[in-house]
Order: C-alpha cells, then structure tokens, then sequence
C-alpha cells in the first residue's frame, strides 16, 4: 500500500509495446535496471507501469529489440498539476485548508469549567488563561500537571484539580472543600437580655428561667431569660439559656435627599467591535473615548458547541458631572426610597411590621422623612455570664 502511494506520488505511466520481440524488450528491460509491474505479455504485445523517470530511458531498450512504445495513461500527483495549472488557486486553496485543518486539530477550540459552585467559571478560566491554556494553543505545549498545582495553590477552597483534552477541547474539573457545619456553643453560661425597648408579646423560654412575662415592658439591656438557675439545695448552677422573646417594639427610622445633587450623566454611547479568532482580538476601531458599560460575543455554533470565530463587542459610554434638580415630591420619593433601605437593615430576623406613619419636611434644600415603625420581634440577645 505504501508502496502504491510513493507511486502517485511521483508519477507512473502505463504503456504498451509491439512489434517486434517482447521477451527480448522485457529481458533488456531487466539488464538496463527499468522497473516495471502489472506486466502483460502475450507474444506479440507487452502491457506495462513504469516510473516516469525509468520511461524516458526505455525507447533504447525498444528500439534494440524491434518494439515499438506507445502510452496507453498517464498516473499520478505530477500528471495532474500538469493538467489543471490553470486551477494553480483552487489548487493551493485546497492545500491550504487541509493544512489548516490538520493543524487545527493540535490545537484548542473550546474551554468548559465544571464541578465549581462556590468560585465563579469566569474567575477560573482566567487563572487558565493565565498559565497558558486558552483558545488557539497547542496541546502539546501545555503542562497540565504543573497547571494543577499552581490552581490548587492559588485557590485554597479546591480540594482536587483536574484538566482533560479530548480532542481539541479542555476540560477542567474541580472540586471544592466542603464547609464544616459551625458547632453550636450549649454549653458557655449565658443569659438572655434584650437587644431593644419594648412591650413584652410572647416569651419561648427553652432552657433557663423567664424573667419577665407578657405585658411587662423592659429597656435595652434587661434580664430576660436567665441563665443562673437554683437547685433543689438551693445551690446555683449557670447554663446556657436559649429561647425567644416577642415583643412589641417603636423604632424611628430616617432617610433624605438633596434637592439639588452633582451625577455622572451619560454624554453618549457607542460599540467597539473586535474580529475573533482563535483567542486572538483585532479591533474594527480607530478610536474611541468612554468607559466599558457591557461586553457581549457572537461566536460560530456546531454541533460540539462554540468556535473560536466570531464578533465580539464592548458598548462604551461617555459620562460628564450635571447638576440634577428634583422637584419636592422626586426629592420626596428618594428620601423615602432610603427610608426603606434603612429599615430592611434595622429589621432582620424574626419580625412583623404592624403599623407605620411618616413626617415629611423640607429643611436646607433637603427633604427629610421620619418613619415610626411599629412592630412585633424577637429582641432576645445572649450575654455570657461571667463567673468570677
């Protein structure tokens, strides 16, 4: 087979000879070193292959044994540029492709992170692209050992690393340390106190003992649950005192807004557009001013998934510093919009809003709102006690 393929490869042709004496056009044939093969005699006529080479020295051979050559074909990689000069582009287009295609595939096209939850896949394929493996490198140059290492060095939260190629396509494979469960502390001393004022709803004493009950109103600070409880000796014992306790609460939060507030406004907007291949970027652009708002892709699809062909994009705006001016209700809006910021942040846990009224006043070019919240949780806070 390998021998047939060197044969295209520098050309043959099939000829045939008569006239004359065959035996003796064969047996000069042998003497003057002319290789051939697929020979048919039949007395009168020789069919044969022969290189090219070995064809232009058989006319001696002939011409001394009375025979006359004749080529029936021509075969071979030779015979064929000779006949299509004029596709010479068609030609070293096709060349070209398979070239590329043959390279191609020493390379990577595609990138996938997996096993990952907790470190984002865009963090990790930038520590990739880092070390080295990106779009349009060749496999053979990548180190995936030492690329393992330097990521579990980098990240301390991966317990195990690993990078696969099939193919033209790099896997990386992760896994993340598991979260130990935090141990709940039952056994340092503790009392239960209250964490704000309040009239006393509910109380859910699970270990110690109630200091107070429903109606009582206690201040910031008080006994709530206790966590020193007698004997039946009457000696005391400290534990850890655990429970909630409702009650109702009055909280005053606030919020404003400037009438009249330097912002950066948008100036004007635009895209710069870049030609994608193989990880490289060649930008669309002369020039442009503005800071990155967005970026976006639009990559070639198979069947796979994506090739690293494509457009990509960056939208980019130009900003300036503008004086805003608010009317009293938009001012009024914003203060409140803040109002309500503050409040999710003042009221977390368990926690019902039962009532809530609000004052608005407009002072030094500021409009001020003044929210009065009531509302029904869990005011219960642990105090460790100290045993001297």
């Amino acid at each position: 087979m390998i021998i047939n393929f060197l044969r295209l490869i520098f050309g043959f042709v099939e000829f045939e000879a008569k006239g004359g004496f065959p035996e003796r056009f064969l047996n000069l044939c042998t003497v003057n070193g002319i290789t051939l093969w697929q020979v048919q005699n039949d007395g009168v006529k020789v069919k044969a292959c022969t290189p090219i080479k070995a064809y232009k020295n058989i006319k001696k051979s002939a011409r001394n044994s009375g025979m006359k050559v004749k080529i029936i074909r021509k075969h071979g990689f030779p015979f064929f540029i000779k006949n299509n000069r004029a596709r010479v582009g068609v030609l070293v287009g096709l060349l070209f492709v398979i070239c590329s295609l043959a390279l191609s595939t020493c390379m990577l096209w595609n990138i996938e992170v997996t096993g990952n939850t907790k470190i984002k896949s865009e963090v990790l394929m930038e520590s990739l692209n880092n070390n080295g493996v990106r779009i349009g490198v060749f496999k053979s140059k990548l180190d995936t050992i030492a690329i393992e290492n330097k990521l579990l060095d980098e990240y301390k939260d991966l317990s195990w690393v690993s990078i696969n190629i099939f193919g033209t396509k790099a896997v990386l494979e992760v896994k993340e340390n598991s979260e130990k469960p935090e141990m709940a502390d039952d056994i340092t001393p503790m009392n239960i106190v209250a964490k704000k004022d309040g009239q006393i709803v509910l109380v859910e004493g699970h270990k110690g003992a109630n200091a107070v009950k429903e109606g009582d109103v206690v201040v910031k600070g008080d006994l709530l649950i206790s966590g020193v409880t007698i004997n039946a000796d009457g000696s005391e014992k400290t534990i850890h005192a655990t429970g909630k306790v409702f009650a109702k609460t009055l909280t005053n939060v606030y919020g404003e807004c400037e009438a009249e507030k330097k912002e950066n406004v948008l100036k004007s907007s635009g895209n710069k557009y870049y030609l994608y291949a193989l990880g490289g970027e060649i930008p669309l652009f002369f020039k442009c001013k503005g800071e990155k708002l967005y970026k976006g892709e639009n990559l070639l699809k198979s069947t796979s998934g994506e090739l690293p062909f494509g457009v990509k994009w960056e939208c980019i705006g130009e900003f300036q510093k503008s004086e805003i001016n608010f009317t009293e209700n938009q001012s009024g809006l914003l203060a409140l919009f803040n109002c309500v910021k503050e409040k999710r942040e003042k009221f977390k846990g368990e926690c019902e809003i039962l009532q809530i009224s609000y004052t608005k006043n407009f002072l030094d070019n500021k409009t001020q709102i003044k929210c009065k919240v009531s509302a029904k949780e869990d005011i219960a806070e642990q105090k460790e006690i100290f045993v001297e």
